[in-house]
């Protein structure tokens, strides 16, 4: 019966076995905060149906399976999916054979965290894999039948390969006045970075042409050009500068005006105009006498302060450029004896 028992422990000896990791050592893992990443265990030769854990840091701290974390029982790989602060450290696996109860552990794995965001593969010598459709494109084979493995982050953003200009924001066609402000965006994605001209009918646009007495010179298509050394795009648009003449027609002064002796009135002069031209003002038929009381602003309109019954009257805005001439009128009515300051009231 012992002899029975014996032959029958060294059949189990002899046909399962766990050999020992052959490396000690395994390069660091990076990742980036939010990520997954595999760490790969590549258990040594063995016979039998094996187990497998990782420690994390030091025995006894075994790493626990969450929604975070899974242990594959085919491959022994550990998964991190969207890692954190705390998973930083050393990762190592651990293989048990489910027979003879033998338990053999890696070196360990550190774990690093890492903020540039590029994709590292760092070989490592312990681990060993027959070369399959499934990991050609993680390894550097050194024979037809075996490679070495990477480890690597599976949600890293991939290298940065070269690329070609590709607008994402294009000039709109524009219809401006003289005298309207203007701005065009362009922009691009590329790899390097692409630079930014800009093409008129054509012709490389140079600043030094833009000139206040030629902004009717201004129309015309207009190209963006993004270029890096793979290639050039284009965006066309086009600008046209409008010349309008002198027009009250939606913008009329006010029919009749109110002021009290003694209050402030403002009188709104708007035509419509392009380029801006010259502003006059006429009271009844005669050029309008500017005091400290009566003032022409700079944008057009008439300003009168402290105002009198002398104030009373028709008064006329006259616009007028190199394309045209046009007017419009409005009264002014001063009522009361009394001073009322800043009042003035408004009739249309």
């Amino acid at each position: 019966c012992d002899g029975r028992v014996s032959k029958e422990r060294a059949t189990v000896s002899s046909t399962h076995y766990l050999e020992n990791f052959k490396t000690h050592r395994r390069s660091s893992v990076s990742v980036r905060e939010g990520q997954g990443v595999v760490l790969l265990c590549g258990p040594p030769p063995h016979s039998g149906d094996l187990v497998f854990s990782w420690i994390f840091n030091e025995y006894p701290t075994f790493v626990r399976q969450d929604t975070r974390r899974f242990i594959s029982q085919e491959t022994g790989n550990l998964y991190i999916a969207k890692v954190e602060p705390s998973d930083v450290g050393n990762y190592t696996c651990v293989v048990t054979n489910t027979v003879t109860k033998t338990r053999v552990q890696g070196p360990p794995t550190p774990l690093v965290l890492r903020s540039d965001g590029e994709l590292t593969l760092t070989p490592s010598d312990s681990v060993r894999r027959p070369l399959t459709t499934a990991n050609k494109n993680l390894c550097q084979c050194r024979t037809e039948s075996m490679c070495f493995i990477y480890r690597l982050t599976l949600i890293l953003p991939l290298p940065v390969f070269p690329a070609p200009p590709q607008l994402i924001e294009k000039p709109q066609d524009a219809q401006k006045l003289i005298d309207d402000s203007l701005v065009w965006e362009c922009k691009a994605t590329g790899k390097p970075k692409p630079s930014y001209r800009w093409m008129k009918n054509g012709e490389n646009l140079d600043s030094a042409e833009v000139r206040p007495d030629r902004v009717i010179g201004y129309t015309g298509i207009y190209q963006c050009v993004a270029g890096n050394k793979h290639g050039e795009v284009y965006a066309n648009t086009e600008l046209r500068v409008i010349a309008v003449a002198p027009d009250f027609s939606r913008n009329q002064l006010r029919s009749q005006t109110l002021v009290r002796v003694g209050g402030d009135v403002l009188i709104e002069c708007k035509p419509k105009m392009s380029p801006w031209g010259v502003i006059l003002w006429r009271k009844g038929n005669e050029a309008l006498r500017e005091s400290n009381r009566v003032n022409i602003m700079s944008n057009g309109n008439l300003r009168i302060w402290n105002a009198t019954k002398s104030d009373a009257g028709l008064y006329t805005c006259m616009a007028r450029n190199q394309f045209g001439t046009a007017s419009s009128t409005g009264s002014v009515t001063v009522k009361g004896t009394s001073s009322s300051h800043f009042t003035h009231y408004a009739l249309t």
